[in-house]
């Protein structure tokens, strides 16, 4: 598995609040991005934040800066 797609995601332990069963942390391995998360919905955003990133510049980038 390529690194940048790697992540880290650890499950806070729950509280007995039903709210709270699906919260923690979250850290993408390559850039040591990382967020909190309090339900399903803002975990899968943390992934998309980071997966659509732009990767590094080409040669195609140095070209049109001469």
């Amino acid at each position: 598995m390529p690194p940048e797609k790697a992540f880290v995601v650890q499950f806070r332990e729950p509280s007995g609040s039903q709210s709270d069963w699906f919260s923690g942390r979250v850290e993408h391995m390559m850039s040591g991005q990382n967020a909190r998360f309090a339900k399903p919905g803002d975990l899968l955003e943390f992934f998309e934040q980071v997966m659509n990133r732009k990767t590094p510049s080409t040669n195609d980038d140095a070209e049109e800066e001469d």
